[in-house]
């Protein structure tokens, strides 16, 4: 069974390697390009403490994802400082960089 995707605010979500949803209690909030450069929100989610349970979940994924600094510069298809939820970066601990926010990949 293939389901379609739900819809996000900008871009166009796609299955592809090296892409990511980050879903919290079973529901997509976030998707993530390959890289993590870019970062959507699906529609209709507007709980903060959701995205910043996703934003975290984002931030110690870098590994995962196999970068070793996470830098995302767009958050709905404009630049990820200027994003509706950009205070929420620094709260799931990501750092402001000089195109957006970043978080170095953690060790285990």
């Amino acid at each position: 069974i293939q389901l379609p995707w739900p819809a996000l605010r900008a871009g166009r979500a796609r299955r592809a390697i090296g892409t990511a949803v980050i879903l919290v209690d079973g529901a997509p909030v976030l998707f993530v390009e390959r890289g993590g450069r870019s970062v959507c929100s699906f529609a209709g989610e507007d709980d903060d403490a959701r995205r910043l349970s996703a934003l975290r979940a984002l931030a110690s994924s870098a590994r995962r994802l196999g970068v070793k600094r996470l830098s995302v510069e767009q958050v709905d298809g404009v630049p990820a400082r200027e994003a509706p939820f950009a205070a929420l970066f620094e709260r799931a601990g990501f750092r402001t960089g000089y195109r957006g926010f970043e978080v170095e990949r953690r060790e285990r």
